[in-house]
């Protein structure tokens, strides 16, 4: 059958005719569907309704047992719930009954602890009444109290104090102070009798009647006497005995005994009174070294007059008149005092990063203790008065260590001696040896600021009063017509100089290198400031180097460089580059040039071998040669030759280069132009020199340019003039 869009489109009368037929045989089928489904629609609706009036019956029945099954469970959910309530009733009254039961025992405790610390207090136990105590304050009285309080209320109205008996707060509570007065008597009498086995057992009690804060505040107390005491002791004793380090061992005293009574009594404090409890110490002690440290530092600073000392230096220092007076200050009282300051500092800075880092622990035990918000508040100061004291002494430091070092180096320059048999003279030894300690000392002040300043007048130093004084010393041999002696005292200056560089080198080095150790507790920004600091050191050495370069060029003009032409002249006067095959021969087998050269070359230098460093030596030796080449050059540059005397100074130079390898090692990039020129000169034919020229030169690196190639070609007798110049390169 078509559908209806395809039926509108039929056009044929036999199509539709055809359509329509099949059209009413569906629908005479779905007529006949519909009919049989009506019909049995019909016949279920009747079998339901039989059913159902069958059943009538039966539901009525049904309907009236359920009314009385749910009467039935609502009667017993009614019993239950009335059972459930006296049982949860019964709960209560027991519950009750218990709470009732334990405040009884309670009652019946305090008073057996009532009774008994009164008995204790009697016969002096003071072990046992602070037991008795401790189990009383075991209990939460608050309930007791309200019973008592009420009881009160009781017994006035019936007059019957039989009822409930005293309360046992009130004897416990007035036994508790009696008990605080008797032990805190107990440990003073054992301090004043010197009972010291007798007060730890003392200082364990106070915890046990509550009073956590009084008991360590005792024993802070004590502790700081038991210091104070062996301070006093250990100054007398060093001052009767004319010690010069009375001040730095009677502060090592203070801080080691602090530190000791904080390490041993750390376990037990926290074992009695509690983690953390050490900090409330710890601050008593701090406080304590502040007080004792002053006093020992104020008279040190007294005794050794370190105001006035500074002042004059100071006054000395900003005097610019050119015969101002020194100061009357004995640099050996001085170097004293410095090493003194730089060990108080040093032991100062420990202590205090040990008091500051055990707080800290402590601190961080009390966050999860009851007892935090107490002590909260309770902390090492920011800034105490030892290290506001260190500050001021540690600026002291640098003003006298600045002084010291100054005249100690113009002192040392002042009594230099030159001994032949030595490279240097005593000036560098002694100047260094200055420096070295000068620093060494920042470095134990343990002070990052202190050692950056004290680097930075180091080098200030170093170039002003050392360096300026050497190069003086140069200028005053030049200026005059120096004889050997002198010589030898020039060289020594200049091996000064060098010396000086890398010991400056040296040092920076070995700081740096030792900073995590030295400097470790300080911040990164602090190292980071010291690391600046040693560069600007290493800057002093490369100006230094700098200025002995251009020292020894000065020296090589004045001594060596008149005598090179000589050498040349010597070597050179009998050589002819035009040979024939006989005259080459006799040349090749009677070769005198690397004896001459070699005798030549060694008298030239050997003076210098055994008077100059190493460093000062090669740099001597590389301008030698320098100038050595260029001299042979321009002299080559004024004779001519053929293919033979090509390959004769080509071997020249290579004898040359094997002879001065072993005494300098820039022999071979010295001698490259000349190298360069025996190549050129080789050549047998003006076209070859293109295999070795510019895209074809291969590793060669030229030192020579294209005019400067022509004009060597120029020197060949064989090669005509005209090729030469077509030539292109």
């Amino acid at each position: 059958m078509l559908s209806i869009q395809q039926a509108k489109n039929l056009t044929d009368i036999e199509d539709i005719k055809k359509e329509l037929e099949l059209i009413n045989d569906l629908e005479t089928q779905l007529d006949d569907e519909l009919e049989s489904i009506l019909n049995q629609k019909n016949s279920l609706k009747k079998t339901t309704i039989d059913l159902l009036q069958t059943a009538r019956p039966d539901l009525g029945n049904l309907n009236k047992d359920t009314e009385e099954l749910l009467q039935r469970v609502d009667n017993t959910w009614k019993i239950a719930q009335g059972m459930s309530e006296k049982v949860r009733q019964l709960d209560r009254e027991q519950s009750r009954v218990k709470d009732c039961l334990k405040i009884l025992d309670c009652i019946q405790d305090l008073k057996q602890c009532s009774s008994g610390a009164k008995e204790a207090i009697k016969v002096n136990d003071l072990p046992l009444a602070c037991e008795y105590l401790r189990r009383y304050l075991q209990y939460d009285v608050t309930t007791v109290e309200a019973i008592y309080s009420k009881a009160v209320v009781v017994v006035e109205t019936v007059n019957d104090d039989s009822l409930m008996g005293p309360s046992p707060l009130i004897d416990l509570r007035n036994s508790q102070m009696v008990v605080t007065d008797m032990l805190m008597d107990s440990f003073d009498s054992a301090i004043q009798n010197n009972q010291i086995d007798a007060l730890p057992n003392l200082f364990k009690l106070f915890p046990l009647i509550g009073q956590h804060e009084l008991g360590l505040d005792k024993f802070a107390a004590y502790m700081c006497g038991t210091v104070s005491q062996r301070v006093n002791i250990s100054l007398k004793q060093t001052l009767e005995s004319k010690n010069n380090r009375a001040y730095v061992d009677s502060l090592r005293v203070l801080f080691e005994t602090i530190a000791t009574v904080i390490d041993r009594q750390q376990s037990v404090v926290d074992h009695y009174y509690g983690p953390g409890s050490m900090l409330s110490v710890i601050v008593r002690l701090q406080r304590e070294a502040d007080i004792q440290s002053s006093m020992l530092l104020s008279s040190f600073m007294d005794v050794r007059k370190l105001e006035r000392k500074v002042n004059e230096i100071n006054a000395y220092t900003r005097n610019t008149a050119k015969n101002k007076t020194e100061p009357a200050i004995d640099p050996r009282e001085l170097d004293v005092i410095l090493g003194e300051l730089a060990e108080i500092c040093q032991k100062s800075h420990l202590f205090d990063r040990f008091i500051r880092l055990r707080a800290s622990e402590d601190k961080e035990k009390l966050k999860d203790t009851d007892r935090f918000s107490k002590l909260n508040d309770v902390d090492i100061a920011d800034t105490t008065k030892l290290n506001e004291t260190i500050q001021v002494l540690i600026s002291h430091f640098v003003i006298i260590a600045d002084y010291y070092a100054q005249k100690s180096i113009i002192k040392a320059l002042a009594i230099d001696t030159y001994d032949p048999d030595n490279l240097t003279s005593t000036c560098v030894d002694d100047v260094f040896y200055i420096v070295q300690s000068c620093i060494k000392r920042g470095i134990d002040t343990g002070d990052s600021d202190c050692f950056c300043a004290l680097i930075n007048s180091m080098g200030r130093i170093l170039e002003v009063d050392y360096m300026d004084v050497l190069q003086k010393k140069l200028t005053s041999f030049f200026a005059s017509r120096s004889d050997d002696s002198q010589i030898s005292q020039l060289t020594s200056i200049l091996n000064n100089i060098d010396k000086s560089c890398e010991n400056i080198l040296q040092l920076s080095e070995h700081v740096e290198r030792n900073l995590s150790i030295s400097f470790g507790h300080c911040s990164e920004l602090s190292r980071e400031q010291i690391k600046s600091c040693l560069s600007t050191m290493t800057d002093y050495a490369s100006k230094f180097k700098h200025i002995l370069k251009t020292w020894i060029e000065n020296y090589f003009k004045q001594t060596i460089k008149p005598k090179i032409k000589t050498v040349l002249q010597n070597l050179l006067h009998d050589s002819k580059y035009v040979l024939n095959d006989e005259e080459f021969a006799y040349l090749e087998a009677n070769d005198t040039f690397p004896r001459k050269f070699h005798q030549q070359f060694t008298r030239l230098v050997n003076p210098y071998e055994k008077s100059l460093t190493e460093t000062n030596l090669a740099y001597i030796l590389s301008l030698t040669l320098e100038q050595f080449t260029k001299e042979w050059e321009a002299r080559l540059m004024q004779v001519k030759f053929n293919a033979l005397g090509a390959l004769k100074f080509d071997k020249e130079c290579r004898n040359c280069i094997s002879l001065l390898i072993t005494h300098s090692s820039t022999a071979r990039e010295s001698f490259q132009r000349l190298q360069q020129i025996g190549l050129i000169l080789s050549v047998e034919d003006v076209q070859d020199v293109l295999e070795y020229w510019g895209p074809k030169s291969g590793p060669i690196r030229w030192r020579l340019n294209a005019s400067e190639v022509r004009k060597l070609l120029s020197l060949r007798v064989e090669f005509p003039s005209g090729v030469i110049s077509s030539l292109s390169l």
